[in-house]
């Protein structure tokens, strides 16, 4: 599915080893935040999760969630490679360890996330105009309901 002059021979992490790599970190990151601050803001306690287990420091509901948006981030990352906007000229390895994209490249990544997470699209769920990031609130909210025991919960589904 990566077009261009990329490799990806697997997910791995802490430190990226490679430009895929740390694209798909940088995205995983980025939303997880993004959750982790929407269920904050809505009186959830971010840090009891239901698939991951409870760890001192870490926002387990917000990666509950996350798990659902994964391949939102994954598609991002191809759109980024397979259009050329992210090249692999705008990563630097860090003597520590790593890649990471260059301060110029992340200027570009962030004009295209908030594209990306703004972008409208038909929620086939309810047949409504929406984004990707009003549907972290969607997500969110159908929890509520379900913790509630006013209805069951269904996962977001990226449409293809």
């Amino acid at each position: 599915m990566i077009l261009g002059d990329f490799t990806f021979t697997g997910r791995k992490k802490h430190p990226a080893p490679d430009a895929v790599n740390a694209l798909l970190s940088f995205g995983y990151t980025l939303f997880f935040n993004e959750i982790a601050s929407l269920l904050d803001g809505l009186g959830f306690d971010p840090f009891l999760g239901y698939l991951h287990s409870s760890r001192y420091g870490r926002a387990s509901l917000a990666s509950d969630i996350l798990e659902e948006f994964r391949a939102s981030a994954d598609r991002f990352t191809l759109f980024l490679i397979n259009n050329r906007i992210i090249k692999p000229a705008d990563f630097y390895a860090n003597p520590n360890g790593g890649v990471y994209l260059t301060r110029e490249a992340q200027k570009t990544y962030f004009v295209h996330y908030e594209q990306n997470l703004s972008r409208e699209f038909t929620w086939p769920e309810n047949n409504t105009t929406t984004t990707l990031r009003q549907c972290y609130r969607f997500q969110a909210e159908k929890l509520a309901t379900f913790i509630r025991g006013s209805a069951d919960y269904a996962p977001f589904q990226l449409e293809v």
